[in-house]
């Protein structure tokens, strides 16, 4: 009897944890695993986008965000990493060319992670918000010095 209940907490957390979004500790893994997902086009990693703030490489998309009432701002959710995956897949990026992840800068706002491609660095900036509560707020290229 008691093997029977050992196997079944076992298989009970087994379960559990495989439910479980299992989120980096770390900035520079949480700032890959959003990136991944959102370049796999993976609708469940909106949770860890901070919509309302957002600047992707140019474009202030949390403006055009906050516009929207909550039933538009669903779609736009899933609209925005659809052709974001898709433009990424379209564009040749593929993750093999991303390398070299690391802390580029760090404030009491912010941690900016930075990853080397073939020829560019891109910039993620991370809310610095407890563990459970950070997301990506920010996204662009590294500006190079002429």
């Amino acid at each position: 009897m008691r093997i029977v209940k050992v196997i079944l907490s076992v298989l009970s957390l087994a379960i559990f944890l495989l439910g479980c979004d299992m989120v980096p500790a770390s900035d520079v893994d949480f700032a890959k695993y959003v990136f991944t997902r959102m370049a796999k086009g993976s609708l469940g990693v909106e949770k860890y986008i901070g919509w309302e703030s957002l600047k992707a490489v140019g474009v202030d998309v949390g403006g055009t965000y906050k516009k929207f009432n909550e039933k538009d701002k669903l779609g736009y959710r899933k609209a925005f990493l659809k052709n974001y995956s898709f433009s990424f897949r379209t564009a040749g990026g593929s993750l093999k060319y991303f390398h070299n992840w690391r802390i580029h800068s760090q404030d009491s706002a912010k941690t900016t992670i930075a990853v080397s491609t073939q020829n560019l660095t891109l910039l993620l900036d991370i809310s610095n918000d407890s563990r459970n509560k950070r997301k990506l707020i920010g996204m662009d290229w590294l500006k190079k010095d002429n």
